[in-house]
């Protein structure tokens, strides 16, 4: 690779890995909690949609969710609760069923995530004008597309 592309290959992995960074940054100075960025997305997933699953999400909800495996989920929440950030509760319904939800202090890292994330958009469009922001929309609509079509042919 020569030029743009390079250029853009080097930009590109430099903005995920900076992202990354950040986030366990600013969730380690604020929480005080040490999680990985995996155990962060994991957290948020379980959070998502809070109105749509009010009892929590099953293990195969979040498998789905996360496109992971059901006992990749099962090690990754069952790590989780013994840290105190998701507690797991047999369905009322169903007893073979369980639902995963966030602790209090599950919820307070799902915010701080959120916060990060609102803080992290702000600071991008802070003093691009409106073109500018048009632009940046078109191109990460049409990564975000090229990356959905790759993903889906794998």
């Amino acid at each position: 690779m020569d030029g743009q592309p390079k250029e853009i290959n080097r930009l590109l992995v430099l903005v995920y890995q900076s992202i990354g960074r950040l986030e366990e940054h600013m969730l380690r100075k604020d929480s005080g909690f040490d999680l990985s960025i995996s155990e962060i997305h994991f957290l948020e997933t379980v959070g998502d949609d809070s109105e749509r699953y009010p009892l929590g999400k099953t293990v195969s909800e979040l498998a789905q969710a996360l496109d992971i495996t059901l006992p990749s989920v099962t090690l990754a929440a069952n790590k989780l609760i013994r840290k105190g950030f998701l507690v797991k509760e047999k369905s009322a319904r169903d007893g073979r069923v369980a639902h995963i939800n966030l602790t209090r202090e599950g919820q307070k890292i799902y915010r701080l995530h959120r916060l990060f994330h609102l803080k992290m958009v702000s600071g991008v469009m802070e003093g691009m004008t409106k073109e500018e922001l048009g632009v940046l929309m078109s191109g990460l609509r049409k990564l975000n597309d090229f990356l959905m079509i790759k993903v889906t042919q794998t």
